[in-house]
């Protein structure tokens, strides 16, 4: 930025200095040239080695030294000199610049346009007039602030005169187009025309149009343009007007289209637009090109069979279309054969981490694959069938543990390699280490390659000794001791006694750690428990007291997780941990949880005795699967699960609507939903991030499991379903983490697991499971009791696809149980109370509307 005596006077014409100053009184100048100034920063304007004769010119002008001093020193210009430098040449008097350069207008134009553009606008002025008319049309000015300077500079080209451009710009659809288009599409598109009419009607054909210029790749139009010899506007709009054409155009990438017209051995026109309305290239052009490498050069593809050999493949489709660049080519760096490949994609876990796990969760995989050997070990355990667990899936993928520290990746190897079973464990404690913060460095501890020398040499006394203090820190007895003394002596009297030694260390290294582990992980929740609740809550518990079982169990764990720095409820779930380990919740059917003030008064207020009684039993029914709602339910299923992560997507989308976007909230199918987030949505990432993260995340969250759910596996088939009210604390504040697509999940980046909380300590609230005849989780809702007595359920989360009709069993069950209560069914949100807690997220209810079975 620079100061109006530097951007005006300084390479201006001397005489034209003196007109501009002696043709005005001194009130006048003052006046006009303080108000080019905003109040900012007092700096010396001397410092900027400028001519002072024109300055000296200045102060002659003004009433005294002061006023000088003031001038100088008080004001820092808000138009760069560049900008104002644009006007020198339109105007011809002192006059003229002064009403240019004091016009509210023209200097909003200036201090928001890129100098180039203004230039280009003014070469389009025939006189000051006619630029101070252009700035002061709104549309104008606005399309300065938010358009895309490059297009704008484009089809500035185009135009002859500035009327010519003010009517192209007052255009909605043309200006959308150059706000938002890409700088190569708008580029290629306008070399076709002529005159602005043609590029004015090309943009009038809106929708198609607005696609293809604000989501197609630039290359690829370019390309298309090319392949396809088009020089006129009208041949453009002719072929867009084919859809197959206008799908490549959209959504296709350069390179892909290279590779498959190379395949294909395309030659004409003709062979392009048949190859174009083949349905598995209309797929494949789409895919990331990256991943089109990867596969293409694991499977070695040198014929079109080849690859539609591999397009027939569902799972490997899936791979192709979904998974992020980074995540595939270290999976693929572990299968030496494409068979091997082939089984991992089969996994629909692994599809499912290769879709979402990220680079940063799976960085643990190029840290330890550095050899054949431990690619090949690593490749073998994700084939086993300990993979067909999500929660084993997340667990390892999704876990964040320091795999920066050396003996992490020796810990990781060595439980890889001799206990695999353990290995989810492991992880869990790693994770654990990190998340609590706990005092325990893992690269204090000494491995084998500690004790080498410069020649790799193994000083065995010290090793020795360092051993012989791990067993007595692992308060082994005196007589294993020596057994293990004798072992470790006989390991190095044997050649090739590495492997041995390492492995005799790290099994005793390993019982150290897990030691000290538990140790540090009871005192620090305890502690952290303790510092949330009231001196009388806290009792005279310490951490010799409770059983180490508690301890251990995962659903406690996740629960601290939670109770670590929720937005709501934090002392809440704090005295429920704490209950837990003192034994209240020992006997589940107690129903110690609701033992409040609070709850006890809701249920005299609003629940008879018979009432409550229903209420404090977990109300267990079963279901046999008997097609009485009908067929082909299994489809349903994940019709409902897209429909409610659209609904959702939709709502989040209209919120960013109230917070000042633009957004379109209707969409024609998933995928236009999903296609609609990627290329518009996605782009503004940064500043809605900024007007509500939570929001932005649960809304990628909602994107995520529509994209999950268009994989194609089979689903589940049950022959039972079991619904009950889940009456263990604990396992009810999983309802988020057991399921998918739930905002109120710890591991979603929404930040509304606070709700579970609430859901499991108020008494009008209550988590019911859904699960088959084997106790394998199917789904969860929530089912709650306003003041109205009206009893409501919400929208069922799924584990997973199933193939029964699940929210039509929910809905009978939840009708025979507002029957035994007497209670009306779907009441409002806002008379759901909170009660000891203090805040919730409001989900919505879901309509019960009763489905007559199929007779």
């Amino acid at each position: 930025m620079g100061k109006l005596p530097l951007g005006t006077l300084q390479n201006i014409p001397r005489e034209e200095v003196k007109k501009l100053v002696f043709s005005h009184d001194k009130d006048h100048i003052r006046d006009e040239i303080s108000s080019l100034f905003s109040k900012d920063k007092k700096d010396d304007i001397v410092d900027y080695k400028i001519s002072l004769d024109h300055f000296k010119e200045i102060k002659n002008t003004l009433d005294d030294m002061q006023g000088y001093n003031n001038l100088c020193k008080e004001y820092y210009i808000n138009i760069s000199y560049d900008s104002l430098k644009c006007l020198i040449g339109l105007y011809e008097t002192s006059d003229d610049f002064f009403w240019l350069s004091h016009n509210y207008d023209v200097r909003e134009v200036l201090r928001e346009g890129k100098v180039h553009i203004i230039k280009n606008i003014i070469g389009l002025c025939k006189s000051i007039e006619e630029f101070e008319k252009f700035c002061r049309n709104r549309k104008m000015r606005l399309m300065f602030k938010i358009g895309n300077e490059k297009n704008i500079e484009t089809v500035i080209g185009l135009c002859k005169t500035i009327e010519e451009l003010e009517l192209l710009l007052d255009n909605e659809s043309v200006s959308d187009i150059l706000s938002y288009g890409k700088e190569k599409n708008i580029k290629a598109v306008i070399g076709l025309c002529k005159t602005i009419k043609e590029f004015e009607l090309l943009c009038d054909n809106f929708w198609s149009m607005k696609k293809i210029l604000q989501e197609g790749d630039g290359n690829v139009v370019e390309y298309i343009i090319s392949l396809y010899d088009i020089k006129t506007v009208k041949d453009f709009k002719v072929l867009c007007s084919c859809e197959s054409i206008k799908h490549i155009l959209t959504h296709g990438k350069r390179k892909n289209l290279e590779y498959f017209i190379g395949l294909y051995n395309i030659k004409t026109p003709e062979e392009l637009e048949l190859l174009f309305t083949k349905k598995s290239i209309q797929d494949a052009v789409v895919i990331r090109e990256r991943n089109l490498e990867h596969v293409l050069g694991l499977y070695n593809i040198k014929t079109i069979n080849d690859f539609e050999e591999i397009w027939n493949n569902e799972n490997l489709q899936y791979v192709l279309i979904w998974s992020i660049e980074k995540s595939l080519d270290l999976i693929i760096g572990l299968c030496k054969t494409k068979e091997r490949f082939k089984i991992l994609c089969d996994n629909k876990n692994i599809r499912q981490i290769l879709k979402d796990g990220g680079a940063e969760n799976m960085k643990f995989l190029k840290k330890i694959s550095y050899s054949e050997n431990m690619k090949e070990t690593l490749y073998s355990y994700l084939d086993k069938r300990i993979f067909l667990s999500k929660d084993n899936i997340r667990i390892l993928f999704k876990s964040k543990f320091d795999m920066n520290s050396e003996n992490s990746r020796k810990l990781f190897e060595y439980y890889l390699q001799y206990k695999p079973k353990h290995l989810i464990k492991m992880v869990e404690m790693l994770s654990a280490i990190q998340f609590f913060g706990l005092d325990i460095s893992l690269d204090q501890f000494k491995t084998l390659d500690d004790f080498k020398d410069k020649e790799g040499m193994i000083q065995q006394d010290e090793l020795k000794e360092n051993f012989l203090k791990i067993l007595q820190l692992n308060g082994i007895n005196e007589k294993n001791i020596q057994k293990n003394s004798v072992t470790f002596d006989n390991l190095c009297k044997s050649k090739n006694n590495e492997e041995g030694l390492e492995k005799l260390l790290m099994e005793n290294l390993i019982i150290y750690i897990d030691r000290l582990y538990h140790h540090k992980l009871k005192t620090a929740l305890l502690s952290h428990i303790k510092s949330n609740l009231t001196h009388e809550e806290k009792g005279d518990i310490d951490v010799h007291t409770i059983d180490d079982e508690k301890y251990e169990n995962t659903d406690f764990l996740e629960a601290c997780k939670m109770s670590w720095s929720p937005k709501y409820n934090k002392h809440q779930i704090n005295k429920l941990l704490m209950d837990y380990l003192v034994g209240k919740f020992d006997i589940i059917d107690d129903m110690n949880q609701y033992d409040t003030p609070k709850n006890k008064n809701w249920l005299e207020n609003n629940l008879n005795d018979e009432q409550q009684k229903i209420r404090l039993l977990n109300n267990r029914q079963e279901f046999i699967i008997d097609d009485k709602y009908g067929e082909n339910e299994g489809k349903e299923n994940i019709q409902i699960r897209l429909h409610n992560h659209v609904e959702v997507a939709k709502n989040k989308i209209k919120e960013f609507n109230q917070l000042g976007y633009e957004y379109i909230t209707e969409f024609s199918s998933p995928g236009s939903l999903v296609e609609y987030y990627n290329t518009i949505i996605k782009k503004d990432s940064i500043g809605l991030k900024e007007k509500n993260e939570n929001l932005f995340a649960d809304l990628k969250l909602q994107i995520d499991e529509i994209q999950g759910l268009f994989q194609t596996y089979k689903s589940k088939k049950v022959n039972k379903v079991i619904i009950e009210r889940e009456l263990n604390p604990l396992r009810s504040l999983m309802m988020g983490n057991r399921v998918d697509g739930s905002c109120l999940s710890f591991y979603s980046t929404v930040g509304n697991y606070y709700s579970a909380i609430s859901n499991t300590i108020d008494i009008n609230k209550g988590v019911y499971y859904l699960r088959d005849e084997h106790g394998a989780l199917l789904g969860r809702c929530l089912i709650t009791i306003g003041n109205d007595k009206k009893l409501s359920r919400y929208k069922m989360y799924y584990n997973g696809n199933v193939d029964a009709p699940l929210d039509d069993y929910f809905d009978e069950y939840t009708i025979q149980l507002a029957k035994n209560m007497k209670l009306e069914l779907n009441g409002e949100e806002d008379e759901v109370r909170n009660i000891e807690c203090e805040e919730r997220y409001q989900d919505g209810i879901q309509d019960v509307k009763y489905k007559k079975p199929v007779e």
